[in-house]
């Protein structure tokens, strides 16, 4: 199986429709034994032309249905990330994640970082419901891959904790078994 990733520029960076220098990166891991995954591609430095899509690359994806992908895009001169893309194997469904799937919380300031040990998709932030409501979070339902961290920042917190859930969760729990479904 293979990806092929586009990019728009014109979504990518505000501002005016011009060209940009940009380095890609793709990384990959298995989702149930949180290995890395090398893929045969490196990170390369593109041309995003405004207002159009480019052809990125066409990568070979080994055990493509236990897989997950990361492209990150970062600006040349500045190195700030632009973007960051996580792709699933699907139909979600079939997939089973690790039962040694850790997501951790920091909260400094007006910021929460998250990072984990396996991949995690659809982490929900927020605080927890005996602590009142009010804090609002610049994103939500994040999906996290090992080795980042990932920043969300949040006002109106007011030194209150977090809480995180995510998606499929209940099959971390102990003496889970998925059953089979009968028409």
């Amino acid at each position: 199986m293979s990806l092929m990733a586009f990019l728009r520029s014109a979504i990518l960076k505000p501002g005016p429709l011009m060209a940009c220098w940009e380095n890609s990166k793709l990384s990959a891991f298995d989702i149930e034994n949180r290995k890395e995954i090398k893929l045969s591609v490196d990170a390369e430095q593109l041309t995003l032309k405004p207002n159009q899509t480019t052809e990125v690359k066409r990568v070979d994806i080994p055990a493509a249905d236990t897989t997950v992908i990361v492209a990150y895009l970062d600006d040349v001169q500045t190195g700030e990330r632009l973007a960051r893309w996580v792709s699933w194997p699907e139909p979600l469904k079939y997939l089973q994640f690790s039962k040694k799937l850790k997501v951790s919380a920091r909260v400094e300031g007006e910021a929460v970082f998250f990072t984990a040990n396996c991949p995690a998709i659809g982490v929900v932030i927020s605080v927890p419901i005996g602590e009142g409501d009010g804090a609002v979070f610049e994103d939500n339902l994040i999906d996290l891959v090992p080795r980042e961290e990932i920043r969300v920042g949040v006002k109106g917190l007011n030194c209150r904790r977090v809480q995180t859930r995510i998606l499929c969760d209940w099959e971390l729990e102990e003496g889970f078994e998925l059953g089979e479904m009968k028409n």
